[in-house]
């Protein structure tokens, strides 16, 4: 748990947060093959509601 380390430890981090929707190589390698995509799709956690517990 990156957070709880950097808050334990006091540790001035700034976290670059990127959305990902999907497994990207997974759903590239679908596409190419001219399948429907499957079984890729992520669902991210609300960070800001992580980091204020």
């Amino acid at each position: 748990m990156d957070f709880t380390t950097a808050v334990k430890y006091g540790m001035d981090i700034t976290h670059i947060l990127l959305h990902n929707g999907e497994l990207g190589k997974i759903s590239k390698e679908q596409r190419a093959g001219e399948w429907p995509v499957r079984e890729a799709s992520l669902v991210n956690p609300s960070f800001a509601a992580f980091a204020q517990l």
